[in-house]
C-alpha cells in the first residue's frame, strides 16, 4: 500500500485541525517531501498560530513498525519489551539532545537486547526528547525499520535547537 502525497497531507491536516491548528500548506510540503524520500529541513511545517510549530512525520509505508509503535503509544498502549501496558505517551515533545544518554539508559534498563533476532528496542518518546527516559514505551521492532525512522527523525530535526517543541505524527 502506497501513501500518496495528498493522503499524507490530508491525514496530518485532519490531526492538526482536531487540535485547533491549521497547517494545510506546510503539511502538503512535508508529505511531498516524504514521498520523494527526503526530509523537509527544519523539522516540518509551522502552524498558523498556537501549537508548537514543528512537525516530525514518520512515514507509515517506509517505517510501518515504528509508525505503529508511535500510534499505539500516543493512543494509550505502551510497551515494556514484550509486556503491554496502559499508558499514554505525548505527541508534543521538547528537544533535549544533551539528556539523550541518561534518558536512553533509564528507558532501556531491564529490557534485554534481542539483536540475534534482528530486533531493536524502539523508544517512544525517543531518548533525545525531554519527555523520553523513565516511563517511555519500549517495544521490540525490526532493526532496519527503527534505524531508518530514527535517521528520518534526525534529518527532520536538523536546524532545531534544544528546548524547541515538535509534534510527532505518522502519515
Amino acid at each position: 500500500m502506497e501513501t500518496s502525497t495528498e493522503d499524507a497531507g490530508e491525514d496530518v491536516e485532519h490531526r492538526t485541525e482536531e487540535q485547533g491548528q491549521d497547517i494545510e500548506d506546510p503539511a502538503d510540503r512535508e508529505a511531498t517531501d516524504i514521498e520523494n524520500g527526503g526530509s523537509h529541513g527544519g523539522g516540518g511545517g509551522r502552524t498558523g498560530g498556537g501549537g508548537h510549530g514543528h512537525y516530525v512525520i514518520i512515514d507509515k509505508v517506509k517505517y510501518p513498525e515504528t509508525a505503529q509503535h508511535i500510534d499505539e503509544a500516543q493512543s494509550g498502549i505502551s510497551w515494556r519489551g514484550d509486556e503491554r501496558r496502559e499508558q499514554q505517551q505525548p505527541s508534543d515533545l521538547t528537544i533535549d539532545r544533551g539528556g539523550a544518554g541518561d534518558n536512553r539508559k533509564a528507558s532501556l534498563s531491564g529490557i534485554p537486547t534481542r539483536g540475534a533476532e534482528k530486533l531493536d528496542r524502539d523508544e517512544y518518546p525517543p531518548a533525545m526528547f525531554k519527555e523520553g527516559g523513565l516511563g517511555a514505551s519500549v517495544k521490540y521492532i525490526d532493526r532496519s525499520d527503527n534505524r531508518g525512522a530514527g535517521s528520518s527523525m534526525k534529518n527532520q530535526l536538523t536546524g532545531l535547537d534544544n528546548g524547541e517543541h515538535v509534534t510527532v505524527v505518522t502519515a
